[in-house]
């Protein structure tokens, strides 16, 4: 019987056809977290909005497409000043690898915590969002000066 407890530790499976232990590998568990964190992102703000909890200028939170997240984009926000990319991690330390890397840093990356309920996730994150819409409202006004600068020179 203890060669058989051993081999099951070592193999996670036995000779026996009844006992059988399928493996998950590393990179399912990350895919499946990741995933998991994308959705309680998107439900979160979803909820909020319901409730009335969000601020006029916030329209919705949505799950980026597959082309997007090749770009490093897991969500958008969408509002009235336009859409805002978000990246979603599952700790603080694969925040700032995001962020370190150099064309990402305009991409806002907030980290989910697992016993974190929905409710407290808006409104940790809800400020930063709201940075990045008043950068993008800045952003448009310098952009329309210049444009008129230039319209007024010629």
């Amino acid at each position: 019987m203890s060669s058989h407890r051993k081999r099951w530790s070592r193999d996670k499976e036995c000779s026996c056809t009844h006992r059988t232990v399928p493996r998950i590998s590393k990179g399912q568990k990350r895919l499946s977290r990741g995933l998991a964190n994308e959705k309680k992102f998107v439900d979160g703000y979803g909820a909020a909005k319901n409730a009335g909890h969000l601020p006029s200028w916030f329209h919705s939170a949505k799950k980026g497409s597959e082309k997007d997240d090749h770009h490093g984009i897991d969500a958008w926000v969408i509002t009235d000043a336009g859409p805002i990319p978000i990246q979603i991690k599952s700790s603080e330390m694969g925040c700032r690898k995001f962020l370190a890397r150099k064309r990402k840093r305009y991409i806002p990356c907030f980290a989910m915590r697992d016993k974190e309920s929905l409710a407290d996730m808006v409104n940790r994150t809800l400020p930063d969002i709201a940075k990045e819409r008043n950068n993008l409202i800045e952003l448009r006004q310098r952009l329309l000066r210049k444009k008129l600068r230039k319209l007024s020179n010629k």
